[in-house]
């Protein structure tokens, strides 16, 4: 019986350990480095922000749960100024899709023609019925 009781209570105690190395340590949570390859890294510092943010280090768009690159106007998994070096070889430079100029795809080059956020904005307004919180100006600037 006393074995029964050791037993559960070891179980109890390895079980709340790992709910806290789980929930307690998420590094998803925890303030994104200032090292990392990032292609956008020099081209515009994120705001402050008292909300969440997402794992390229922009304030989070609450509305959207993290889907939308608020600081660029893009998906956030499309975003060219956020995803790392390696996806945007992948997923633009390989296939072309890149504005020297401006350090971005070219399909999200706003400044080259700002015409091209009405796709994305599109897109936003297909997922969730609303018009998209626009970017920075600095974004449609050349």
């Amino acid at each position: 019986m006393k074995t029964r009781v050791f037993h559960t209570g070891i179980l109890l105690g390895l079980s709340g350990l790992l709910a806290f190395v789980v929930i307690g340590c998420n590094p998803k949570s925890d303030p994104p480095s200032s090292g990392g390859s990032q292609v956008g890294k020099g081209s515009s510092s994120p705001k402050p922000s008292s909300g969440s943010v997402t794992e390229s280090g922009h304030e989070k768009d609450d509305e959207s749960a993290g889907w939308w690159c608020k600081e660029h106007g893009v998906p956030e998994k499309l975003c060219s100024q956020c995803l790392s070096e390696e996806e945007v070889k992948k997923q633009f430079k390989d296939k072309g899709d890149w504005c020297e100029e401006h350090n971005r795809a070219k399909s999200q080059c706003f400044k080259c023609d700002p015409k091209r956020y009405d796709y994305f904005a599109k897109l936003y307004k297909e997922k969730f019925g609303k018009e998209p919180p626009r970017p920075p100006e600095e974004e449609f600037k050349k």
